[in-house]
């Protein structure tokens, strides 16, 4: 149960952070903004292909 909580924490606290970017900062770049996010939700992949050496 601690494990979908903390997940339930992690997804709102991804959320508030990306409305609060979105709140205060009118002039984003949004194609960028994306990219960039997503680069850093798949990131775990590079580092699980790094592990293996």
């Amino acid at each position: 149960m601690s494990f979908f909580i903390g997940e339930f924490v992690k997804i709102a606290t991804t959320i508030a952070l990306i409305g609060a970017v979105v709140w205060l900062y009118h002039d984003l770049n949004w194609p960028a903004f994306i990219v960039s996010f997503i680069v850093v939700l798949k990131s775990y992949i590079i580092l699980l292909f790094r592990h293996r050496s």
